[in-house]
């Protein structure tokens, strides 16, 4: 996976989340560390809860990926 993040650019136990986990306080998100809009397609990671930037968005983070995720997928780091 050479070219691919493998560390956050902030503090990932720092972060303030609402009760969902979906948006923190900072709009801080994946491992390029930039926020999102509503409705952008975004990767939940199930071991670290963080939020990823995938290959269909405007910014392209994990394109570590080799098939397009489908709603319910299960991501882990």
């Amino acid at each position: 996976m050479e070219g691919v993040a493998k560390k956050f650019k902030y503090d990932l136990d720092a972060l303030e989340w609402d009760d969902q986990h979906r948006r923190n306080k900072e709009g801080v998100y994946c491992y390029c560390g930039l926020d999102y809009n509503d409705g952008d397609p975004m990767l939940h990671c199930e071991g670290c809860q963080q939020l990823f930037h995938w290959a269909d968005g405007s910014v392209d983070c994990v394109s570590c990926l080799k098939a397009k995720p489908l709603r319910g997928d299960i991501f882990y780091r």
